[in-house]
């Protein structure tokens, strides 16, 4: 079957940092999501030239990936987060310390002719519907460890209605959940410069000659309030995906969160998804018939 980048999506919401990004240069897709060190008013974001840690590790592993020589998306990942922590260290950040370093959430898939390989690190996910009809989903070991913060988040909103009070009370709770979950098996696995992530991380592999269509997205394109139950939640994505593509589940993803979007840390998130179409090949169907 002969894949084709079909569609690529980038929302920025109403985020005041800007951390998402994307690589689609096929045979290798991807998007990643940018995790700075806990900040707020009080605690102003550690900067690399300019960029937050979550700009700079994304940098990064965009870089990474166009300018690699290399074929296994694995090696390409293992390279980039050698480089996230090698900036890090030299700017006197203690790479142990997962609350005080930046990185990436991320999933890569690599294309080949008869297998796709799939490398998932946190909260940014997958899901591929099948030639049968059948769908699939990745599956998002980060969201125990999400829905914790985002219930505190809630609860503090509740008792400040004042986002900036929330976000003073709200850091040491988030320095010591990043400690707790950050490249820890079966939690969530962060591209930060830790070598642990190798340990963390999740991979699939499909037969490509099983897929039709195949889209990978960070958090914000699918709610994680629609999260508890993943096979119903690939399902609602497989079926708005056949019925507009990526717009149509970005028009639904918005509409969930504007209803929350009082008791949230913003109002919308970054959402940045591609989506990848298998076709038929039709020189090949002629080599065969």
């Amino acid at each position: 079957m002969k894949p084709i980048v079909e569609a690529q999506i980038y929302d920025r919401g109403t985020a005041g940092v800007l951390e998402d990004g994307l690589y689609a240069e096929l045979p290798i897709v991807g998007v990643y999501d940018g995790v700075s060190a806990p900040f707020n008013d009080q605690h102003p974001p550690f900067l690399f030239d300019g960029l937050t840690g979550g700009q700079m590790a994304g940098e990064i592993i965009r870089k990474t990936f166009i300018r690699s020589k290399e074929t296994d998306i694995e090696k390409i990942l293992l390279e980039a987060n050698r480089k996230i922590g090698q900036i890090q260290s030299s700017a006197g950040l203690l790479i142990s310390d997962s609350s005080c370093i930046g990185g990436a959430t991320f999933i890569f898939a690599q294309i080949e002719d008869e297998k796709i390989r799939i490398v998932q690190g946190g909260d940014c996910m997958a899901f591929w519907i099948k030639r049968s009809g059948e769908v699939e989903i990745t599956h998002n070991t980060f969201r125990p460890f999400e829905m914790e913060l985002r219930n505190k988040i809630a609860e503090l909103m509740k008792e400040t209605n004042n986002r900036k009070e929330m976000w003073r009370r709200f850091y040491p709770f988030l320095c010591q959940k990043r400690k707790e979950n950050t490249n820890v098996w079966g939690r969530c696995a962060v591209l930060n410069g830790q070598p642990e992530v190798l340990k963390c991380w999740q991979k699939y592999e499909l037969s490509a000659n099983d897929v039709s269509a195949l889209v990978l997205f960070t958090d914000g394109f699918a709610p994680a309030s629609e999260g508890e139950n993943e096979q119903l939640l690939a399902q609602k994505l497989a079926a708005l995906y056949n019925e507009g593509r990526l717009m149509e589940i970005l028009f639904w993803a918005r509409g969930i969160e504007g209803k929350g979007a009082n008791t949230s840390h913003e109002t919308f998130s970054e959402a940045t998804a591609v989506a990848v179409r298998f076709m038929d090949n039709p020189k090949k169907n002629r080599e065969v018939a």
